[in-house]
C-alpha cells in the first residue's frame, strides 16, 4: 500500500489521513501523519477557542 499523501510505500495499514484527504480508503504513512495530527490540532483548537468567545 502506498501513502495517499507522499506516495512512499508502507507497511501495514497506515493512517486515516483526513482532513487532508477526504476519501476515507485514504491511509497515509508514519511520517505525513504527523502533519494530519498537526493540523487536527490547529482545528480542534481554533473551535475551542470560538466556542469560548461567544
Amino acid at each position: 500500500m502506498k501513502c495517499c499523501m507522499c506516495g512512499k510505500e508502507m507497511f501495514g495499514m497506515g493512517h486515516n489521513a483526513a482532513p487532508l484527504v477526504v476519501n476515507r480508503d485514504n491511509r497515509c504513512c508514519n511520517e505525513c501523519n504527523e502533519i494530519v495530527i498537526r493540523l487536527r490540532m490547529i482545528e480542534y483548537l481554533s473551535r475551542k477557542e470560538n466556542r469560548s468567545s461567544k
